[in-house]
């Protein structure tokens, strides 16, 4: 699987090179969710680690996770010190949950079915100037609340923190939300 997943580009890279790296931003932004969601990050932080020790850590099936290991290595979120056994880069270490300037409930949320969903529905949002969310889920975005429980806290924990750190306070207000 090493390097089947295209990297982000620099601009001078073959157009084709580079969309192809867009494509697979879905398939990204899942990696990275599920990485989250495992803990994978918090279990490298310290020390290289085997696949079969984070299979056992993180309840996963030994074959599976080697793949979704040798993708990150693509994405350069681990580097395999030897093989089978891989450690955070510092990229990687911004998926830790107590790094300072960690995104680790942005990568979560970005790849759970409340983001995900609403992204693929953006062609109908298009097509009809509605909410893709509001179509997608039946209510605004911004009304979620015990319906969506851990996810929602997620959301706004993911939202307050980027917002912070990025100054992207503007989201946060709903002016220039991008699915609206």
């Amino acid at each position: 699987m090493t390097n089947m997943i295209p990297e982000r580009l620099s601009s001078d890279a073959p157009p084709a090179r580079a969309l192809l790296a867009m494509i697979f931003g879905a398939v990204q932004t899942q990696l990275l969710s599920v990485t989250a969601q495992l803990g994978i990050p918090d279990l490298l932080k310290d020390s290289p680690k085997s696949v079969k020790a984070l299979a056992e850590a993180t309840g996963t099936q030994e074959p599976a996770l080697s793949r979704l290991l040798r993708a990150l290595t693509d994405l350069g979120i681990v580097v395999e010190t030897a093989p089978g056994q891989f450690i955070c880069t510092p990229m990687g270490a911004l998926l830790q949950a107590d790094s300072p300037n960690s995104l680790r409930e942005y990568a979560m949320l970005f790849g759970r079915s409340l983001a995900f969903d609403t992204w693929a529905n953006l062609l109908h949002s298009v097509h009809t100037g509605m909410s893709a969310f509001e179509d997608r889920f039946g209510m605004n975005i911004y009304r979620l609340d015990s319906q969506w429980g851990e996810c929602t806290a997620e959301s706004s924990r993911a939202t307050a923190k980027i917002a912070r750190k990025s100054g992207f306070d503007q989201f946060r207000s709903g002016r220039n939300d991008p699915v609206r």
